[in-house]
């Protein structure tokens, strides 16, 4: 709805860079406007370093407002990570400094409503600035008495929570889902949903209907890389070569918890989502710790896995003293085995020998010498 402008101050009291984001002409309508206006109020109220910063607003001369907001040196964020070749952990830790942007937004009771990676911007210090709070919706009052008409639904269809595509009421856990196929994406390269059509009856059909695999399953079934993401035709070993890590470690036995997470947080039921970003977050740094998973039934077998995962040089260790400690028992026990074998040959033959003693005494006894 804007066009924006790099723009440098030349007032002389000091260097700054700025981005101006103005109405384009023809979208200078009055619930343009009002978006507009909403923004801007919406920014000044999200002072966070993860989220780009509002420095002044106006309007032109011929009416159409603008914002002079925070300029952000940086790349989307899949291709930040996939043209630095960061791994899987780099990725989930850059993740997490999104989630905490995300979740500072909902404590202020805003909801993005258009999280994507070309608003997620990484600069080179590997730190994300949110974007783009243009469809945000407030959720409680903030003073202003527009409010976002019912049947609203502009959205990124690829990137859009089942109830935001049917137009219902959304809440925080639309962001949760939209932050889930993000990840899903910079996991696997791909992404979960695809598209015959942009028509609405296809995107309805897709986003409500079809269960994505996990992400781990895009490498063992080598499905290409989506030209969106990374440039197409690439095969499962340079996907995996983009996050710094060979084909095996996306196998479906090595991916762990991961898996699940992405899920859970892209269900199609909001409900069966994480509660909030926090939680979200948390659970993919229970990951990185190698504790187990809040999105993961907690079984005993998936503790001890995780247990020994953690510990991994201290249960080798274990299972080394206890292999030569079963291995001294084992000979001890051969060798008494062995004792006691020819104890009892010898036992049998002394036996041997009395019987055969006994035997001769009674026949000469017995003989009648005339």
């Amino acid at each position: 709805m804007g066009t924006v402008y790099l723009a440098q101050r030349v007032d002389g009291q000091f260097d700054q860079q700025v981005a101006i984001k103005v109405v384009k002409r023809g979208m200078d309508s009055e619930e343009i406007l009002n978006r507009f206006s909403l923004e801007r109020r919406t920014l000044a109220s999200l002072n966070h370093p993860r989220i780009a910063r509002l420095f002044d607003g106006g309007a032109t001369d011929d009416g159409r407002p603008y914002l002079v907001m925070e300029y952000v040196k940086g790349d989307p964020i899949g291709q930040f990570c996939d043209e630095r070749r960061l791994n899987i952990d780099a990725r989930l830790l850059i993740f997490c400094n999104v989630c905490d942007a995300v979740g500072f937004a909902h404590q202020n009771l805003v909801v993005h409503r258009d999280l994507k990676p070309g608003n997620i911007l990484v600069d080179d210090d590997r730190e994300p600035k949110l974007l783009d709070f243009g469809i945000s919706k407030v959720l409680v009052g903030t003073g202003s008495t527009e409010v976002t008409i019912a049947d609203d639904r502009r959205y990124t269809p690829e990137y859009a929570s089942p109830e935001h595509v049917l137009g219902e009421s959304l809440s925080t856990a639309a962001d949760i889902y939209s932050l889930g196929v993000i990840l899903y994406e910079l996991l696997s390269g791909r992404q979960p949903l695809r598209f015959t059509s942009r028509s609405a009856a296809e995107i309805e059909r897709v986003v409500r209907n079809v269960i994505p695999s996990p992400p781990s399953e895009t490498y063992s079934t080598g499905q290409k890389v989506d030209s969106t993401v990374s440039s197409g035709g690439q095969d499962v070993m340079c996907r995996a070569s983009l996050r710094g890590e060979s084909p095996n470690r996306f196998a479906p036995s090595t991916f762990w918890g991961l898996d699940t997470i992405v899920l859970k947080a892209m269900h199609k039921d909001p409900k069966r989502r994480y509660v909030s970003v926090e939680q979200f977050a948390a659970d993919i740094r229970r990951h990185l710790q190698g504790l187990p998973v809040l999105a993961r039934p907690d079984t005993v077998g998936y503790r001890l896995n995780k247990f020994v995962r953690r510990h991994r040089a201290a249960v080798i260790l274990s299972i080394g003293a206890s292999m030569f400690i079963l291995g001294g028992a084992g000979v001890a026990f051969w060798q008494a085995g062995v004792a006691r074998a020819e104890r009892d040959a010898a036992n049998l033959a002394r036996d041997q020998a009395e019987a055969t003693a006994d035997f001769f005494q009674q026949m000469l006894a017995a003989a009648d010498p005339f």
